[in-house]
């Protein structure tokens, strides 16, 4: 079973937040675990596999995990441990009303909730309200009409799977393959659903991997480069300059996200 250390960073009428790191040795089969309440995941460093009766997923600092009250799951860790925020009260069972499963987090809303999380963690009561929001604000009710179930699962297979090995250089005919389909229909149906292509997709995921890791630890810029697939240092940094507006160092010298562009 893995080591969790969990810490009570607040507990408000609206919003319960618990700090969970786990150090991800598994050590056999996962038991099956159920919710105690409503629950949003929220992870700040690292990913665990997720396997729940509706869905699996590659829970990771891209997306937030929905749980209803009572829900039975089973956590994996395929490289490592993590470190995630536990949201329960009210606000969530709000949020949850809409229905579990995964949904995609914008790298401003992330980065808000990492700067609320923080300031919690260092006694900052009034930092609780700033969380409350930048949930509220991540997550506005969609209005759009939803794709074709056929093509969410097609796209859900390709994101599963660049989400299990973001650090790989994953060839598309992979891709395809895993979800049944060809290489062409895999890059149209996958840009209809998420809105991006597959390649973006994954320099997102290695991004925003990259960022938990700057936030939350110590490593080396180089090491951080190596470990989430970039093929250098100097690449990452390009890539990370060019998304985010500022250099991998300079948000590791202020420890802060308060300069990056979502």
């Amino acid at each position: 079973m893995p080591t969790i250390v969990r810490e009570w960073l607040a507990s408000r009428p609206g919003l319960r937040v618990v700090s969970c790191r786990c150090d991800g040795a598994d050590g056999g089969r996962p038991r099956v675990e159920r919710t105690r309440g409503d629950a949003v995941w929220v992870v700040l460093r690292g990913r665990f596999a997720l396997r729940h009766a509706r869905f699996r997923h590659v829970a990771d600092p891209t997306t937030a995990v929905f749980l209803r009250a009572g829900d039975a799951y089973e956590v994996s860790h395929p490289d490592g441990g993590d470190v995630c925020l536990a949201l329960g009260g009210t606000l969530v069972g709000e949020l949850v009303e809409t229905g579990t499963g995964a949904r995609p987090i914008g790298a401003d809303a992330w980065s808000r909730v990492q700067i609320a999380a923080a300031r919690l963690h260092a006694g900052e009561a009034l930092a609780g309200l700033a969380l409350e929001e930048a949930l509220a604000a991540a997550f506005p009710a969609d209005t759009s009409p939803p794709p074709a179930a056929r093509d969410r699962d097609v796209a859900g297979v390709v994101a599963h799977a660049v989400r299990l090995r973001f650090d790989e250089r994953l060839p598309l005919s992979e891709l395809a393959d895993e979800a049944g389909v060809s290489m062409f229909h895999a890059c149209r149906v996958f840009r209809r659903v998420t809105g991006q292509s597959i390649h973006q997709f994954q320099l997102e995921v290695q991004l925003r991997h990259a960022l938990g890791l700057l936030l939350d630890g110590g490593a080396p810029l180089a090491d951080i480069a190596a470990s989430t697939g970039f093929a250098s240092q100097a690449h990452f940094t390009h890539r990370f300059r060019r998304r985010f507006g500022v250099t991998p160092g300079s948000v590791r010298a202020a420890r802060t996200l308060r300069a990056i562009r979502a």
